[in-house]
């Protein structure tokens, strides 16, 4: 990358008859968007409470949706957890379990933006949120003991692991509306 950078930098000094590039070359005096008097270019900025309040709200949100996504994925997981009789059921079962893994992610994600929001005023909150995670944590530890085949003696029942990853999922959903309630935060998804 240094090299292309260092040859570009050549070509250019090259057309240029090598005269001296002057220091503020390309550097704009005026902003890019917005005048003094709009400096955001018309984008109104909320108070910071405001705009506390609507990015805990939508991290709820996207914390709601993403556990409930990934509930209904391991519901699919739970029905094919038999051993596949065919390739329909293995690559289900493989799409299935990379989708539940992405939305158990994004939903941790969304958690730990709420956690860090989790102070002063919404410091009730944090021991929900804490307990969301620790949850999360198990879940993910569950969902890859049934992605690993089982060795020797050691069988795990995939059904059954679907089955507790299910309830913890519905637990950590039940968290995060303690927290949401909390913060004073409406944890219901509104209709389009």
């Amino acid at each position: 990358m240094s090299c292309a950078l260092a040859l570009a930098a050549l070509v250019a000094l090259a057309q240029d008859g090598g005269r001296a590039i002057p220091p503020n070359a390309g550097i704009r005096a005026e902003p890019d968007a917005g005048t003094r008097d709009e400096p955001d270019a018309g984008i109104t900025r909320l108070p910071p409470q405001q705009a506390s309040a609507e990015l805990a709200k939508k991290s709820v949100d996207a914390a709601h949706i993403e556990l409930q996504s990934a509930r209904l994925y391991v519901l699919g997981l739970f029905h094919l957890s038999k051993p596949p009789t065919t390739v329909w059921d293995r690559e289900h079962s493989i799409m299935l379990f990379n989708q539940t893994q992405q939305a158990i992610g994004e939903a941790d994600r969304s958690l730990a933006e709420l956690s860090g929001m989790a102070n002063g005023k919404w410091e009730k909150a944090d021991q929900p949120l804490r307990h969301a995670r620790q949850t999360i944590v198990q879940v993910q530890k569950d969902l890859r003991s049934i992605s690993v085949p089982p060795t020797g003696s050691a069988t795990t029942d995939a059904r059954e692991i679907a089955k507790r990853v299910y309830d913890s999922l519905d637990s950590a959903r039940k968290d995060l509306e303690s927290a949401a309630k909390a913060m004073d935060v409406d944890s219901k998804l509104r209709a389009p």
